[in-house]
């Protein structure tokens, strides 16, 4: 199927020339293929599915308040309703550097396409909606005409600021952010990080389970909300109790942990919290060799380093593994043959949360459970 040769394929494969019919219709007198108000000119002989940009249109400073995202769309609105503009002359209208003459930052492309798709450029340039009657209508934005240039594709703002300077585009944000897994340089939670939720404590005996955050904006308020909770609705409350039918539930195993801003459901990060995984790495936390023990220098600590103390190696192949609280191993280490007393440096995650420790040699092991706050 052929793109409508008088507005798709124009608008989005060769470019818009400056001539009829593809002038506004202001000035038509009802006429659409009369000459109109000059509009854009991005106009290339050559077919291709580009971005054409007509350099001589100075752009729209972001102050103004005509500034809009809509681009183009925008541009022929005010060219068509503003009264600074209801005239045949040639003038600079706001946002026609915008998409697709071009593409700013700010611009909403996929609503721009959709609504070029509804056929906003035909009414344009005088090609109304079939319930616009001329001499009848009091304006030719009818309800047709009004429903499309109210259609929106759903994002209607960035999720964050752009950057004063080039690139202008602000770092991309990590792709996978919770307490099960730590990158390869570990990270301090600041504003250019995106928030995330985490659980900080979860009481195996009771289901008494403690949310807290990472990223985001440290000055604004969060909320917490997860599925299988008591009280599990939006709300500031960190410390929640996980329902008993669902740790009674032998087929349960996770728990779904969302955090936003106070009243901001755009901003919404979830993790999940494995809580079986958990009780049963705790379970071992309480179990281990008697002739082997092991001590962490300071519990619960607030770096992502621990100093940790194993005696009763003494001539054994020590390994030394740090878990998750979901059961991830995310670090090892290992001694050939351990002295007496072995103390050794040990990398947890930087994210808060309950860590695993495990000391293992041929003939014993011990776990130990270390809080990063």
């Amino acid at each position: 199927m052929s793109p409508r040769a008088v507005d798709i394929l124009p608008i989005f494969y060769t470019g818009v020339p400056n001539l009829r019919p593809y002038q506004l219709a202001t000035g038509k007198n009802g006429n659409p293929l009369a000459a109109g108000k000059p509009f854009i000119h991005n106009f290339l002989p050559t077919l291709g599915d580009m971005l054409r940009l007509n350099m001589a249109v100075p752009a729209t400073p972001r102050n103004d308040p005509n500034f809009s995202s809509l681009g183009l769309v925008q541009a022929a609105v005010l060219g068509l309703t503003n009264p600074t503009y209801a005239n045949p002359n040639l003038q600079f209208i706001p946002n026609m550097d915008g998409f697709p003459n071009g593409r700013r930052l700010e611009d909403d492309v996929t609503t721009i396409e959709l609504q070029a798709v509804g056929g906003v450029v035909l009414a344009a340039i005088g090609l109304w909606y079939d319930d616009f009657t001329p001499g009848v209508s009091p304006s030719p934005v009818t309800a047709q005409l009004g429903g499309v240039l109210g259609f929106n594709a759903g994002v209607t703002k960035n999720d964050t600021t752009l950057k004063a300077g080039f690139p202008f585009l602000q770092d991309p944000w990590r792709g996978f952010l919770g307490n099960q897994y730590v990158g390869p340089q570990s990270f301090v939670p600041s504003p250019t990080q995106p928030l995330a939720a985490t659980v900080v404590a979860y009481n195996c005996n009771t289901g008494e389970i403690t949310f807290g955050r990472t990223g985001g904006d440290p000055n604004r308020a969060v909320e917490y909300r997860a599925v299988g909770v008591m009280n599990g609705g939006y709300g500031p409350a960190t410390m929640r109790t996980v329902e008993p039918g669902v740790r009674a539930d032998p087929n349960t195993r996770n728990i779904m942990v969302m955090v936003r801003y106070t009243n901001d459901p755009m901003s919404e990060a979830t993790t999940t919290f494995n809580f079986r995984a958990f009780c049963a790495s705790a379970r071992l936390a309480n179990e281990g060799s008697a002739s082997l023990s092991m001590q962490v220098m300071g519990n619960p600590v607030t770096t992502d380093e621990v100093m940790v103390q194993i005696q009763g190696a003494t001539g054994e192949a020590l390994r030394l593994q740090v878990v998750t609280a979901g059961g991830l191993t995310i670090g090892q280490q290992s001694v050939g043959t351990a002295a007496e007393r072995e103390n050794r440096t040990v990398k947890i995650g930087s994210v808060p949360g309950v860590y695993l420790i495990k000391a293992s040699t041929p003939t014993s092991s011990q776990t130990i459970r270390v809080v990063r706050q």
